[in-house]
């Protein structure tokens, strides 16, 4: 089995979520068959995180989801699409109500705040679905999570079935990986060929 790892240490925006996308196509034309998507974000973009989400779940590889410290936020639906989920002992998962901003000196109608108000319950429903199939719960259930704003501990999210075990990641000796940071920036890894 060819296995590739992915670290993600960053919000989930556009240019974050191009660049796992761009990683997975290189892993499947590759012939990569697990992907281990290790991650530690605040959340980002809702659109982004549910496209992403849902192609995790469409690729021909086994995708492997890690917490390595804070999963918050449209990152908890991401971290859903694994087929096998784990997280540190030291980490936590956080739920929240949908948000939308409001830009300055925007002119709000009444139109303008009942679309609004129809793309936060779409949205929440759409987040609320991936986890909850993931979880084998109720999207009420997870809804009512979300509106009261629900933290758990590696231990809560055992116990719910957020994760399949709580473990540390020890990363083999000899991987080829990639880690995107916090500021957006990407760096391949390969392997030292020591000449074995």
């Amino acid at each position: 089995m060819r296995e590739y790892y992915l670290r993600v240490m960053s919000a989930l925006s556009y240019e974050v979520v191009d660049k796992i996308l761009k990683c997975i196509d290189g892993c499947m034309s590759e012939g990569y068959t697990r992907l281990h998507l290790l991650l530690s974000t605040p959340g980002g973009s809702v659109s982004q995180g549910v496209s992403l989400s849902n192609y995790l779940r469409s690729v021909p590889i086994e995708i492997h989801t890690h917490n390595l410290g804070a999963v918050d936020s449209i990152g908890i639906a991401v971290f859903c699409a694994g087929v096998y989920r784990t997280c540190a002992h030291q980490s936590r998962f956080m739920l929240h109500p949908v948000t939308i901003p409001i830009l300055d000196n925007q002119v709000i109608t009444n139109e303008f705040l009942a679309g609004k108000h129809r793309e936060i319950e779409v949205d929440t429903a759409n987040i609320a679905g991936i986890i909850g199939k993931a979880v084998h719960g109720k999207t009420d259930e997870i809804i009512k999570l979300m509106k009261q704003e629900t933290i758990f501990d590696s231990s809560g999210a055992l116990s719910c079935g957020l994760v399949d075990e709580i473990s540390a990641m020890v990363l083999p000796k000899k991987i080829s990986w990639a880690s995107i940071y916090a500021d957006g920036e990407m760096k391949y890894y390969m392997p030292a060929d020591d000449g074995k």
